[in-house]
């Protein structure tokens, strides 16, 4: 076996542990997946749609089949569809944030990354 198909099995490989992360830790009920494998570790919109996105890259290359990825997919957007939505649902600490922003105005040149309140 020569070094580029060694290294294309590594790679492989590679791409194949680093998205079984997604299959261990998705919860199965509502399609979120944990931000890292810590014990009681919260769920994160990142993480998620990462799962998301790699959904159709495991049913190309072949670690997962087209009908799981389906599942999976139909569970998260379900779920999300399906809860609550609206700033009441933001804890205060985020709604102070909004609002402070939210009524920044820029400072300095056009486009600028200083602001004043």
């Amino acid at each position: 076996m020569n070094r580029k198909h060694i290294e294309d099995a590594e790679l492989e490989l590679l791409q194949q542990k680093s998205f079984s992360y997604f299959l261990h830790e998705t919860n199965p009920n509502n399609g979120l997946v944990v931000d890292k494998t810590a014990t009681d570790w919260p769920a994160s919109i990142a993480a998620t749609g990462f799962a998301l996105a790699s959904y159709p890259i495991a049913v190309e290359r072949g670690f997962m089949s087209r009908a799981a990825a389906i599942e999976r997919t139909l569970t998260t957007l379900r779920f999300f569809w399906n809860s609550p939505k609206g700033l009441n649902l933001i804890p205060l600490a985020t709604k102070v944030f909004i609002t402070i922003f939210s009524t920044c105005k820029p400072a300095g040149v056009p486009g600028s990354a200083n602001y004043q309140l």
